[in-house]
């Protein structure tokens, strides 16, 4: 009789490394993960590499833990030269046991051991969003894998959502549990009490990775204990912000809920979603911090937004904060219905979405629906979102004087001492605009003075934008930079608003003849804009434009380019530094200075006297393509888009880039 090689085991050669260290140190090793996650095959490469030692595998004693916990007791105290390596849902919990957690693939052995096993060529992107979806599990991976040829590569991934009907095609001769997806799992769902069955169904409501709070509201009083018990078993898994489940896991609990516990328990969570939303549907404006505060709840709001149109508004500006700005708009567009006042809110919040997207026309169409929708069912706070958003519409296309009629009718609406200060700050902001500095000055006064007795950081520190903004129309650059400096003190982590500060401060240093400092605090602003997709407004764009060409033209070209290099390389701390005190952090701080190094400023220095790339790298002794390497970074730290414009940086040419 001839023996039938086994399948090459792939990957896990780190932990086999570490295994093997362990084994030499303890007496007891037990691989404890979840179903499917290979453990009986580490445990035989294990001892199979394992030289010079007896050693006594227990595989799957997650059937009975407690009399495979004696017998390992009994063998270690019996047999002195004798190792026992166990494979486990969940550990023997003995003294002397160490665990040893084996979980899904890294991505690189993942997509390894899937084209290993697959009879026919798969795209490798396709390949890793397989792998993703399968949890990284090797024994997911192998079934998957043996559909490959049977099943069209680019319709996989759409079928996973049936993976227990699909992956079933596992070997004949191995344990029932690994001869399918299903059958893997159903062994760890079986194992569980009546009241982990319970939670570990409610569970599957919530996103893949929760906290014990979502948890909690879901599954009712008494999880915390169930929970760790499902963490043990290797059901859910434990992190450093709360838990995860694995998508399969998930899928298999969602089979199981019946449809009175699926009504059940999607009402306490979006109940309990909900509770978040009160803070934004019963202000008039978006409290400060709020978005900092859902931000954690992203994935929650995702799977909430599904089912109530609010809990979609709510995904939609977290989806927002976080830059994914396509995904807002598709998610707010996708809705549920929901009540009337419900939907004037949500057709705001779209055309929001769609004005800071650049769809003007679609944002204003919006609007207008959303306060027509306001108006019918008599939704104070919605209509005053919606007119919000029509008077911001009306700002951004120049129309100054029907943007302030807007937001006085806002003022009409409000009754909060805080919320009626914030509607003064955005007529004052109108009136700016519409030529009306003196008129904005009173009302920017009398609000800034409330805001300073109730306003948080960040609300304050708008409003002393406005003041110091106010102040530049007024010539007063003292007072534009007090107000500048203060907001900075006020809220430096404001990551909306300090690139506004941060220009202010440029253009009081450029008119006060500092436009090298002027230079450094543009670029640094200019780089915060855009990590955090933060648009300028057109009236201030102008006004930082015209300032910033003011100081290149004051300075002569190199100098011009040092500044504006040194500024992108500061930090975000070093910058408010250097914004609010006027200190320069860097070593480089002389105004000359060039962020070349010294081979890069050869390769410049040349360019600038003629010479082609490759007399270059003749009179240097390096090769051409090393040369053109030199180039890029040059005028990557430069930002210069051309060889002439290196040319004209090396003399000191006074001419503006382009």
């Amino acid at each position: 009789m001839c023996k039938i090689a086994r399948p090459a085991f792939v990957g896990r050669e780190d932990e086999l490394v570490q295994l093997g260290r362990l084994v030499r140190r303890s007496r007891l090793v037990t691989l404890v993960g979840p179903g499917g996650a290979g453990k009986t095959r580490l445990a035989v490469e294990l001892a199979a590499r394992t030289r010079g030692a007896a050693m006594i595998v227990l595989d799957s004693c997650e059937t009975g833990v407690e009399w495979c916990a004696e017998l390992a007791d009994a063998v270690l105290s019996t047999c002195s030269e004798v190792r026992v390596v166990v494979t486990s849902r969940e550990a023997l919990r003995l003294p002397s046991e160490v665990v040893f957690a084996v979980g899904g693939l890294p991505r690189k052995q993942a997509r390894q051991l899937f084209l290993d096993r697959a009879s026919a060529k798969v795209p490798m992107h396709l390949t890793d969003e397989i792998c993703a979806r399968l949890d990284r599990l090797p024994l997911a991976i192998e079934l998957a894998a043996r559909l490959v040829g049977a099943i069209p590569a680019d319709d996989f991934v759409t079928h996973l959502d049936d993976r227990f009907d699909l992956l079933t095609l596992g070997d004949r001769t191995s344990p029932h549990r690994h001869r399918s997806l299903r059958a893997c799992v159903e062994w760890s769902y079986a194992s569980l009490s009546a009241d982990e069955q319970r939670v570990f169904r409610a569970l599957s409501v919530l996103p893949e990775s929760f906290d014990l709070q979502a948890a909690e509201a879901v599954c009712g009083p008494g999880t915390v204990g169930v929970l760790a018990r499902l963490v043990a078993k290797s059901l859910v898994i434990g992190t450093d912000n709360g838990f995860h489940q694995l998508e399969s896991f998930q899928r298999f609990a969602s089979l199981l809920l019946t449809d009175e516990e699926r009504v059940i328990v999607e009402d306490r969570f979006v109940t309990w979603l909900l509770g978040f939303a009160r803070e934004f549907t019963e202000s008039a404006y978006v409290p400060a911090g709020y978005l900092e505060r859902l931000a954690r709840f992203t994935d929650h709001f995702r799977v909430g937004a599904r089912q109530h149109l609010t809990l979609a508004v709510l995904h939609g500006l977290c989806l927002w904060a976080r830059g994914d700005m396509a995904e807002a708009r598709r998610s707010l567009a996708e809705a549920p219905e929901g009540s009337r006042a419900e939907q004037s809110m949500a057709l705001a919040q779209r055309a929001w979405l769609a004005c800071a997207d650049g769809d003007v026309d679609e944002a204003r169409q919006l609007g207008e629906r959303a306060v027509a929708v306001a108006r019918e069912c008599e939704s104070r706070l919605d209509l005053v979102r919606a007119l919000n958003i029509v008077a911001s519409l009306q700002l951004a296309g120049g129309a100054f004087d029907t943007a302030r009629d807007i937001y006085v009718e806002v003022l009409t609406l409000l009754d909060d001492p805080l919320d009626i200060a914030s509607g003064q700050h955005n007529v004052a902001w109108a009136m700016m605009q519409g030529g009306d500095p003196d008129g904005a000055a009173e009302l920017v006064r009398d609000a800034l003075a409330v805001h300073r007795r109730y306003a948080e950081p960040p609300k304050l520190s708008a409003i002393l934008h406005t003041a110091g903004t106010l102040a530049l129309w007024r010539d007063d650059l003292p007072e534009a930079h007090d107000r500048f400096t203060e907001a900075l003190h006020v809220a430096p982590e404001n990551i909306y608003e300090l690139p506004y500060l941060v220009e202010g401060l440029a253009i009081t240093a450029t008119c006060w003849g500092e436009p090298e400092r002027g230079l450094r605090l543009f670029a640094a602003a200019q780089d915060l804009r855009t990590s955090a997709r933060c648009e300028m407004d057109p009236t201030w764009g102008r006004l930082v434009k015209d300032t910033e060409r003011s100081a290149r033209m004051q300075l002569p070209l190199r100098d011009a380019m040092v500044a504006v290099a040194e500024g992108r390389k500061l930090t975000r701390d070093e910058l408010i530094g250097y914004a609010r005190d006027g200190a320069w952090p860097c070593a480089a701080s002389s105004r000359g200075e060039s962020p070349l190094n010294e081979r890069e400023q050869q390769v410049a220095d040349l360019v600038g006297s003629g010479h082609t790339n490759r007399q270059i790298a003749q009179l240097m002794g390096i090769a051409e393509r090393t040369v053109e390497a030199h180039l890029m970074r040059i005028r990557e730290k430069l930002n210069l888009k051309s060889r002439a414009q290196v040319a004209l940086w090396t003399v000191g040419v006074e001419a503006l880039t382009t």
